[in-house]
């Protein structure tokens, strides 16, 4: 492992371009600023570097922006921080009805089941299993004590008991049944389950093609990259999608392989993929072409793709190769042409070891929040270590090092 900068980040005013897609997320680029600004902040008190954050701007309807000037060991770097939008889009598929939420816990769960997805997730990760059927199973535990406690509740009805006995045990099921109802409510709150199928369900209709408006987003972010690519100011352009973001963000990288090939060979340009789930989207039978963009990115760009994610993580698929799905199920027949080379080619898959990066009480903790567990890839650490998501210039330097082979996981 190395800590040193790339020989091309060492020159004065590194100069650099950042596209990062978020997660399922219906809140917008004002929360991820806010975040990055105060963790930052954080991350500057542990590694002793300068790290400054600008005001937020709104370049145009697709894209929200922030600039960083860094002075990281005695080098600088200023990078255009782009915020690439589909919130709006999120917010478009977010039902917050908790009978939605209850409805897509147990269907989506069966699509995935029928399609093989589930079985296949197990296999790579029962964590991360638990994480996609647990609601189905809360769900359906929920479901079936209320249909019991109604069953019981028609059968004292119908036993001709007295009627205070009658009324005494419509008021006891009915407390029941009030409980089970709060429990459910608690569920999808408390243990994120809501968010997480909510999540599911679009890349669910995202598979199937049935997610129009993303089509269209995915094309003028692609178009975006397209225009920064021809940009010589920029030293380095590196596109990030977290969560679903990874696989949003490989959809448009992949379109642009699509619309100007020659530009995705410029040397400049990078992808990192952070805590993805990749098999919930590219394991369905019928998701061939998300299979076809996967083999694409990686085929053109290689390990100027590298793929990180912690096995600690639950709502990801830890250190799952996105080109198994490619291998398994094949692509369709517009990228045949991929075939001979696939077996040779993949992204660099590391672990961020976030647990060297805490105290083992903190990492405990931290272990216990599902949620801040996956939102850890871009907050600050307690220790220094390599990974270091508001350092720009290592973050830059160990991708480049990744693409001389000189990192392992």
């Amino acid at each position: 492992m190395t800590d040193s900068f790339s020989e091309n980040s060492k020159s004065a005013g590194f100069r650099r371009l950042v596209l990062y897609v978020s997660g399922f997320d219906p809140q917008g680029a004002g929360k991820y600023h806010r975040i990055y600004t105060q963790e930052a902040k954080k991350q500057c008190e542990v590694s002793g570097h300068r790290i400054e954050v600008g005001k937020r701007t709104k370049q145009s309807p697709d894209r929200d922006a922030w600039q960083i000037e860094a002075q990281i060991e005695g080098q600088s770097c200023v990078t255009d921080y782009q915020f690439l939008r589909w919130d709006h889009i999120v917010r478009e598929h977010w039902n917050a009805s908790h009978w939605h939420f209850m409805y897509i816990a147990l269907y989506a769960n069966w699509l995935l089941f029928k399609q093989g997805v589930l079985w296949r997730l197990f296999k790579m990760s029962r964590p991360s299993f638990g994480v996609c059927f647990g609601p189905a199973v809360v769900v359906s535990g929920i479901l079936l004590a209320a249909l019991g406690l109604i069953a019981l509740l028609l059968y004292i009805v119908s036993s001709q008991s007295g009627a205070a006995w009658i009324l005494a045990s419509s008021g006891v099921i009915s407390v029941a049944l009030w409980g089970l109802w709060r429990l459910s409510h608690h569920a999808e709150k408390a243990w994120y389950m809501g968010w997480v199928m909510r999540s599911y369900w679009f890349t669910v209709k995202q598979a199937k093609r049935q997610t129009p408006s993303l089509d269209t987003q995915l094309q003028a972010h692609a178009e975006y990259l397209i225009h920064a690519l021809r940009n010589p100011a920029y030293d380095e352009v590196l596109v990030i999608g977290h969560s679903s973001g990874a696989m949003v963000a490989t959809s448009l990288v992949a379109r642009a392989c699509k619309t100007a090939p020659e530009s995705m060979a410029d040397q400049r340009l990078h992808l990192m993929t952070l805590g993805q789930c990749f098999p919930i989207l590219s394991f369905p039978a019928h998701a061939h072409w998300f299979r076809a963009e996967i083999a694409m990115v990686a085929q053109t760009l290689g390990e100027r793709w590298v793929d990180i994610s912690a096995p600690s993580d639950h709502c990801c698929a830890p250190l799952v190769n996105p080109m198994q799905a490619v291998r398994a199920l094949g692509t369709d027949e517009h990228c045949t042409s991929l075939d001979d080379s696939l077996g040779a080619i993949n992204p660099k898959i590391l672990s961020p070891q976030f647990s060297k990066l805490f105290a083992a009480e903190e990492y405990a903790q931290l272990k216990k929040d599902l949620f801040e567990m996956h939102f850890q890839y871009f907050k600050a650490s307690r220790l220094p270590g390599w990974y270091d998501f508001c350092n720009n210039r290592r973050i830059s330097a160990f991708i480049r090092a990744c693409c001389r082979a000189e990192v392992s996981a």
